[in-house]
């Protein structure tokens, strides 16, 4: 016999919503997808090149990437921090006001991580990495192949990168953070500047063949001041060297001058060839043939001197690279 057909009513139970009926233990979540922007160290890097050379195609080439993918980059940080950071509107271009603060902040946060990647090398031992050396024009030919092939054979992980400049470039790049360290005359008795002294090096007269003083065994200092200087341009330190070698009156040496070098073998080359006398440190004597040695002459008494060192900020980051470098 055919039963008549009877709606079951759900229970109790199966009346319930399906997360009653789970264990109490296990509460299900809602599920959102967020789409945000998050700033990179990458992105810090472009911005710091775009405010130093005021154009996105040059920033492009020094970062090795293409204008749209620096500009694309540049785009999204302003969007996630919701200014302008550029005003494009200006050429060369030129930071916001805000734009100011958050480039300042950017070179904060990048010293920052590069000081986490240095702190891992120093833990680990290891010497390698990027050192920017910045060295004086009267040092850097004269120094640099006395040490450069033995620290890089010694050190293959480290890449030095070395430019010439004066001292007052130098300690600009430093207080930047463009540079790591530097190679001076000193002292400099400069606020943020650390010294670690390396060596004293003497200087000499280098007199020309046609000179009265070529004759002389030594050279006087105070006889110094009625000979024809041959002088370094004003920006070189050594030249305020040399100076205080011969004279304590700038203005004494004035009516002497005959010409302003930037180099030192263009100073030996015009004292050997016409008239006169210039200052050498010591180094720029290393590789001087017999024949130059002849025009090399001491000073009489007291031997002047000047002390070379490396300077760093006084929160320099590559530690244990300069450490390297020095010894």
């Amino acid at each position: 016999m055919r039963l008549p057909y009877v709606r079951r009513q759900p229970s109790a139970v199966s009346r319930q919503p399906s997360a009653v009926r789970r264990s109490p233990s296990v509460v299900r979540r809602p599920s959102f997808t967020f789409s945000i922007q998050k700033m990179t160290l990458v992105q810090l890097e472009y911005l710091v090149e775009i405010a130093k050379h005021g154009s996105f195609s040059i920033a492009s080439k020094s970062c090795f990437v293409t204008q749209p993918t620096l500009s694309m980059q540049m785009s999204n940080l302003e969007k996630e921090l919701g200014v302008l950071i550029f005003d494009r509107s200006k050429k060369p271009l030129l930071l916001t006001e805000v734009g100011k603060l958050i480039l300042a902040q950017a070179n904060v946060i990048l010293k920052e991580s590069r000081l986490m990647k240095e702190k891992v090398l120093e833990y680990k031992g290891e010497i390698s990495g990027q050192l920017r050396l910045g060295i004086l024009p009267t040092i850097a030919p004269y120094l640099l192949p006395l040490f450069i092939f033995s620290f890089t054979k010694k050190y293959p992980k480290v890449v030095l990168k070395t430019e010439e400049l004066t001292t007052t470039e130098i300690i600009e790049k430093l207080a930047k953070d463009t540079l790591d360290a530097g190679i001076v005359a000193t002292p400099l008795n400069e606020k943020g500047i650390n010294e670690m002294p390396l060596f004293a090096e003497r200087m000499y007269a280098y007199v020309s063949p046609k000179h009265p003083w070529i004759a002389l065994r030594d050279i006087c200092l105070d006889e110094v001041k009625s000979g024809e200087l041959w002088l370094l341009k004003e920006e070189h330190c050594f030249r305020s060297q040399a100076i205080q070698v011969c004279a304590t009156d700038e203005k004494e040496l004035e009516d002497n001058f005959v010409f302003e070098s930037g180099s030192l073998e263009t100073l030996k080359r015009l004292v050997e060839e016409f008239n006169g006398l210039t200052i050498l440190p010591e180094l720029a004597t290393l590789h001087l043939t017999a024949k130059q040695r002849k025009l090399l002459k001491p000073f009489r008494k007291k031997q002047p001197s000047r002390q070379i060192s490396i300077i760093t900020s006084r929160h320099y980051i590559k530690k244990h690279l300069i450490t390297a470098l020095k010894e």
